[in-house]
């Protein structure tokens, strides 16, 4: 028996990508960094990482961490989408 194929949804722009955020995690992510690798030539979605924000000064282990799934997951981009209720730059 052949598997079923997969749907396959195109996302042309990083807006598209933030927008499917919440359907990647499950839920939609609060006070939260989300790390979407891209791979390949094609770009095609693969890790999603969602990390809890620091309620005061930036982790740098967190950074580390990212980086270091990244990487295991052979991103060639990565979309980071930050969900956050404070205000600032």
């Amino acid at each position: 028996m052949a598997a079923p194929e997969m749907p396959v949804v195109r996302l042309t722009s990083p807006g598209e990508i933030a927008a499917a955020v919440p359907h990647l995690c499950g839920f939609v992510p609060s006070e939260s960094l989300v790390a979407v690798s891209l791979r390949g030539e094609r770009r095609r979605i693969g890790l999603s990482l969602r990390f809890d924000l620091p309620p005061a000064a930036v982790d740098e282990d967190v950074a580390d961490q990212v980086a270091a799934r990244l990487a295991h997951d052979n991103a060639t981009a990565v979309v980071l989408v930050v969900y956050t209720e404070e205000a600032g730059a």
